[in-house]
């Protein structure tokens, strides 16, 4: 049977976490963790195998990986959902502070958003009681990304992106909110545009980037004594 989950445990000191819910089904989004994984040796969750449903079937491999209630079925839980539990909290054991990264992708037509034109990232971190990360971290990592070219907007309250349903898997974390504490949680959910993967080479090429955002954000969050102050961007909303 092909595998379903690829699992990459990572053996940097980045104890960032990559995942790809739907690397079946978002063209490429597969090829960009992959990439990411290898530029920075990060753990790396990708489902390869789980077809995307409303429905969860275990006999005829459908389930939506970004489901909360759907990665807690057996099996699918240990294919998928366990490596990532378990990657957060080897990274929070050995101390560091983990975030986890949700790599999606939207259409370009995503772009037909009246002021959206040059669109590159939907950046979701929920809101109100559900946010998956503090205003920091939000508006850090934006800052690296913007930093390598990206044009970033942030997924609005009650919109589609912002990354703050309930059952989004970027709420995981919220989830077993009696098993981290607040300053433990950090989770942002990426939608990636359609030019920016459409082919091998720009695959490549945008995960490159990302990974470099990814990395200079991590290093900074887990070097406490040097955290700074940074002045708050009101980046567009979608």
């Amino acid at each position: 049977m092909t595998q379903r989950v690829g699992y990459i445990k990572g053996i940097s000191e980045n104890p960032a976490i990559i995942v790809a819910p739907h690397g079946n089904d978002d063209t490429n989004t597969d090829l960009l963790v992959e990439t990411i994984q290898n530029e920075l040796q990060i753990s790396s969750v990708i489902n390869y195998g789980w077809e995307r449903s409303k429905h969860f079937d275990y006999y005829k491999d459908k389930a939506n990986c970004n489901s909360i209630s759907h990665v807690h079925e057996d099996v699918i839980k240990q294919e998928f959902l366990d490596p990532i539990l378990t990657s957060y909290d080897f990274s929070l054991n050995t101390g560091y502070l983990p975030a986890l990264f949700i790599i999606h992708g939207v259409h370009d037509s995503i772009r037909n958003t009246p002021n959206a034109t040059n669109l590159d990232l939907i950046i979701g971190t929920g809101y109100s009681n559900r946010k998956s990360c503090d205003d920091w971290s939000k508006h850090f990592f934006c800052k690296m990304l913007t930093s390598k070219n990206f044009n970033v907007f942030l997924g609005k309250e009650n919109g589609q992106y912002a990354g703050n349903s309930n059952d989004n898997l970027n709420q995981i974390l919220n989830h077993y909110k009696n098993k981290y504490a607040i300053s433990e949680r950090c989770s942002f959910q990426i939608e990636v545009v359609k030019s920016l993967r459409d082919n091998k080479q720009k695959t490549i090429e945008s995960a490159k980037r990302l990974a470099d955002s990814i990395n200079a954000f991590m290093l900074l969050k887990n070097d406490t004594l040097n955290q700074f102050s940074i002045m708050y961007i009101d980046y567009p909303t979608i």
